[in-house]
């Protein structure tokens, strides 16, 4: 890689980051991946088996709830089942707060050719002092579905997902 690349890289995160005044702790081990086009996914980081993501889907309207939002979304993934992959009903897991912050933690499954399924864990907050909501996702997968130890996987999504959002915090 040239320092040009390096450049460019630096410079695709600072406008990324720019986006929020938050710091978001990324997993240890994960990779930032570059992304274009996708103006509410501020950041993506992915190693192996684990993918992260930190996404701003703008702010609340006057007439609409937290829930509102979080219903809303929900029900845009769930939408999104087609021939080779079922959505399957997203599960409240419980309410978090980190002292700055109050979160809704909900996890889904998605099951790809009946074969195949990848496990998210989601924590949703809304920035009260912009109003902005935003969303955290942690995915694991793809697990062959005799394989699939639900519990074992969704205790250790939740756990990872505890670790980041008890320590995300306004920017310096």
């Amino acid at each position: 890689m040239n320092i040009n690349e390096v450049l460019s890289i630096a410079n695709n995160l600072n406008v990324r980051f720019e986006k929020t005044n938050l710091d978001v702790p990324i997993l240890n081990g994960l990779k930032i991946i570059p992304i274009d086009n996708q103006p509410n996914l501020i950041f993506l980081a992915k190693d192996d088996i684990v993918i992260e993501q930190f996404l701003c889907d703008g702010t609340l309207s006057n007439n609409e709830t937290f829930e509102d939002r979080i219903n809303n979304v929900l029900n845009s993934n769930s939408k999104s089942n087609t021939d080779n992959l079922n959505v399957m009903e997203p599960k409240y897991i419980r309410d978090y707060g980190n002292d700055i912050f109050n979160y809704k933690i909900y996890s889904q499954d998605l099951v790809i050719n009946n074969t195949k399924v990848i496990k998210q864990v989601y924590a949703f907050f809304v920035d009260k002092n912009t109003n902005t909501f935003y969303q955290i996702s942690l995915s694991m997968g793809q697990f062959n579905i005799e394989e699939f130890n639900n519990d074992n996987i969704s205790n250790e999504l939740y756990n990872m997902l505890i670790l980041i959002i008890h320590n995300i915090k306004y920017a310096n």
